[in-house]
């Protein structure tokens, strides 16, 4: 037992006694490394650390393999730390090791996506280099993301966003949404989780939270925009989305975004979010000839009757019953529910005009309250129409007054029909 503990003494003493005995930076610097090494060697990677740390203060150069193995002892003492502090303290080390590897030519850029999942749990996260990091490695084909990752580098723009100086916002903001829009057609493309959209949703609407957080940097962004045709597409078509999603569609800068787009590349769901932007502002009758463009560019039927619904409402909000009428009542389709609703209502707005007197016009409300029955049969009720129009319906005395009763047809001239009126 004595010959054991005396043989440990002389061994430390030697080790003490040969590092005190090193009397250059070189000598030093070879000595920690194969120290360095031999802990590396045995999997002892938290000495292994320290060893070639403590190298690193004394060497002029290091090689490549140095570094190597540096950071490779410091990934496992991470991994195999149990303490949390201790584990932050290494991943501290991690970085600086990264960087002496840059400084010296020796760092590999495939590790960058590792270095910014490692920088974003260290003391003191580098948000901007994190974000270097990912733009990196976004540009390497080489490398592809993976769902976490695509989270951490979207979540890491927004910590971003929160931290930069405010004339540094609206820069950022901007390529929020790029990068936004850019990120779901990767998901999409990618067949990747919608927890993952879910994920990107949230932070992204934490930027843009409505229509007024929106709207102040619609006109820088629109100064800025790609001056190559098809870039410029679909940058406006981005913009186009998240007015949209915020409803800003009433806004004039959406209605400028509409009518740029349409500018490049017309099309029939184009002229219909133009439309939908000038009812939002009550301008109906240029909401009716933005409809009619709508129309001429349509070819699918379903979409004809969709126009020809809009267009019959148009009308009527602009106070034009007759050409309302019209048009409502050819409509077909999906839209033939709403859009007998829509005719009853113009049929009962016309009353005033359409009789000689009270009683024959209240006589227009049978036809109003039959096209009600008709919209009912197609699958869209209007309860508190009909209670209101069949309230108003001539009784048995004022039928009588003007030779009718129940059981027989009336002639409407105004509406080029004959009413058969019920019992």
């Amino acid at each position: 037992m004595k010959f054991r503990i005396l043989l440990v003494l002389f061994i430390a003493v030697s080790v003490f006694g040969n590092s005190q005995e090193l009397s250059s930076d070189t000598e030093k610097c070879i000595y920690f490394k194969k120290l360095g090494d031999k802990a590396f060697s045995k999997s002892d990677f938290s000495k292994a650390v320290d060893f070639y740390f403590k190298s690193e203060k004394n060497c002029n150069s290091l090689e490549k393999i140095y570094f190597d193995k540096l950071i490779t002892s410091i990934k496992n003492t991470i991994t195999n730390s149990k303490d949390i502090t201790l584990k932050t303290k290494y991943i501290d080390s991690l970085e600086l090791a990264y960087v002496k590897a840059e400084s010296n030519g020796f760092y590999d850029q495939t590790n960058d996506l590792i270095r910014a999942a490692f920088i974003l749990k260290s003391t003191k996260p580098d948000y901007k280099k994190v974000d270097e990091l990912f733009v990196r490695a976004m540009t390497n084909k080489s490398i592809t993301l993976s769902e976490t990752q695509i989270t951490l580098y979207f979540s890491n723009l927004y910590t971003l966003f929160l931290d930069i100086h405010r004339d540094d916002k609206p820069a950022l903001k901007r390529r929020i949404i790029k990068e936004y829009f850019e990120l779901s057609q990767v998901l999409i493309s990618e067949k990747m989780s919608d927890k993952t959209k879910t994920n990107l949703d949230l932070y992204f609407n934490m930027v843009i939270k409505d229509c007024q957080t929106i709207l102040p940097d619609v006109e820088i962004y629109l100064n800025t925009l790609s001056k190559i045709e098809k870039e410029k597409q679909t940058e406006l078509t981005n913009l186009k989305i998240i007015l949209e999603l915020n409803k800003c569609e009433s806004s004039l800068f959406y209605e400028d975004i509409i009518d740029s787009l349409i500018a490049i590349e017309p099309s029939v769901d184009l002229y219909l979010a133009s439309a939908n932007c000038l009812s939002s502002r009550n301008e109906y009758s240029k909401e009716f000839s933005t409809l009619f463009f709508a129309k001429k560019m349509a070819k699918d039927e379903a979409k004809i009757q969709e126009i020809d619904f809009l267009s019959a409402k148009a009308l009527f909000n602009a106070g034009n019953y007759s050409e309302a009428y019209k048009i409502a009542i050819i409509v077909n389709g999906d839209y033939l529910g709403e859009a007998c609703i829509l005719a009853a209502q113009c049929v009962a707005k016309s009353t005033d005009s359409c009789g000689s007197n009270n009683i024959e016009q209240k006589l227009n409300l049978f036809y109003a309250y039959k096209l009600l029955l008709k919209a009912k049969e197609a699958g869209i009720e209007a309860p508190s129409l009909m209670t209101e129009y069949f309230a108003k319906l001539p009784n048995d005395a004022e039928l009588a007054s003007i030779y009718l009763k129940k059981g027989q047809e009336v002639n409407l001239s105004c509406w080029g029909v004959k009413v058969l009126i019920p019992h």
